[in-house]
């Protein structure tokens, strides 16, 4: 099959973020098979060719020659823009990785039936609703659909089970799901390492570490894991107080960052228990710690915890796996599809409505998440999960493959020959 022009339309790519990362890879595993590629940030920071210095050395060439275009939805000098692109570089598959309230730009396009839609969706949560508050310039009504857009794509992709669900609900054409992908050979393998060498001297080799990764929104509920470890320690302080000091929890984000996260040093310190949290020094000094040194940390680290209010993924969850780590992990969203051989769910206690629409976050119960992590520390069973995820997530041998037999089917739209815009 002759290689065509694909479009990304995602998330800013100038710095690293789950989001713009995953985009980003799936643009790179286009390119590296032949693919005309080209990517539209919709959402986030401007973003250029010169980014590909906060990126490992094996997306630089794909950065350097790739077509990056900034038409943000909610940016007014920039949002009307999207169809102007569309009518340069008129690729014949635009492939979306957004939130379904970020897609009316693709949705309501003057070009729309010269390409062919692929939306590729993220469901953070079991039930979405119909409408919500979110408005945008070219859908200013306050209350708008969330699902006419999806409905109005070609195909979309799931990444999760979860997402068949909600897909199959509202009535739009959707294939199987195709989970995202992790590139396997980026692990650490290095068996050499110790705690006392990944986290500096002042952590002893014999130390237990939980690890979580995360920005400090409020949906990651960090303040929950601090909550839950709190009340761990005084398990351990009870049951077997010589311990005590011998269990620590590193929180690998920007603590002083101001997100819509809370104030997590201040939530330690009111549990007494900063002396036994680690948090990476990096973001001292505004920088970002590279993916191999944060993969160096999940290797000596004991258990990873994620008591997220709702994941459409989870990363953090996959990669600790990938390093043979147990997982603690919330029973709700994404990662209860993937981690419960190789994990310990976490009971929801309650839940609440999220701003501006009816998706229910869920709150972990802490005493449940705190006799969990209490068990994973008397279970001295190894396990090989980093086999589950290279048979069934690696990006080049798994994922990739699955994305272009869907693109191998896609019945192309001829592109008239007298321009984009058909006349209507």
């Amino acid at each position: 099959m002759e290689k065509k022009k694909i479009c990304i339309c995602s998330d800013s790519i100038q710095t690293v973020s789950g989001l713009g990362k995953t985009s980003l890879r799936l643009a790179k595993g286009f390119y590296e098979n032949g693919y005309d590629v080209c990517y539209f940030v919709i959402t986030g920071r401007d973003s250029d060719n010169n980014c590909y210095n906060a990126y490992t050395e094996d997306y630089h060439t794909c950065i350097k020659y790739l077509k990056i275009y900034n038409c943000q939805i909610s940016v007014e000098a920039n949002y009307t823009k999207f169809d102007d692109y569309i009518e340069l570089e008129k690729p014949d598959i635009v492939l979306s990785l957004l939130d379904p309230w970020n897609l009316d730009q693709i949705y309501l396009s003057k070009a729309r039936d010269t390409f062919y839609w692929i939306a590729y969706c993220l469901f953070e949560t079991p039930e979405y609703p119909e409408y919500g508050l979110t408005p945008s310039y070219l859908i200013q009504s306050i209350r708008k659909s969330l699902f006419d857009p999806l409905r109005n794509a070609d195909i979309c992709i799931p990444v999760s089970k979860m997402g068949e669900k909600i897909l199959k609900h509202y009535k739009t054409k959707f294939i199987d799901n195709i989970y995202l992908g992790i590139d396997i050979d980026n692990a650490c393998k290095d068996e050499s390492l110790t705690k006392e060498k990944v986290f500096g001297k002042n952590i002893s080799n014999d130390s237990y570490i939980f690890m979580t990764v995360g920005k400090n929104f409020e949906r990651k509920k960090i303040d929950k894991i601090i909550e839950s470890f709190a009340l761990f320690k005084n398990i351990v302080k009870k049951n077997n107080p010589e311990e005590y000091n011998k269990y620590k929890l590193y929180i690998h984000s920007n603590w002083n960052e101001l997100s819509t996260g809370s104030d997590l040093i201040s939530i330690g310190e009111s549990y007494g228990i900063m002396d036994d949290i680690i948090f990476p020094s990096c973001f001292l000094e505004n920088k970002q710690m590279s993916e191999e040194d944060l993969y160096k940390r999940y290797k000596v680290s004991d258990a990873y915890i994620c008591l997220s209010a709702g994941e459409g993924f989870g990363y953090g969850c996959l990669e600790a796996l990938m390093h043979n780590k147990p997982v603690i992990y919330l029973d709700y969203g994404t990662p209860r599809e993937f981690c419960s051989e190789y994990g310990y769910p976490v009971k929801v206690e309650s839940y609440y409505f999220a701003r501006s629409i009816n998706m229910r976050w869920a709150i972990a119960s802490v005493k449940d998440a705190a006799s969990v992590m209490n068990e994973i520390i008397h279970d001295d069973a190894k396990i090989n999960s980093f086999t589950y995820v290279k048979n069934n997530f690696d990006w080049d041998d798994i994922i990739l493959p699955k994305l272009f037999k869907v693109i191998e089917k896609c019945k192309l739209i001829e592109k008239p020959s007298y321009g984009i815009r058909r006349v209507m």
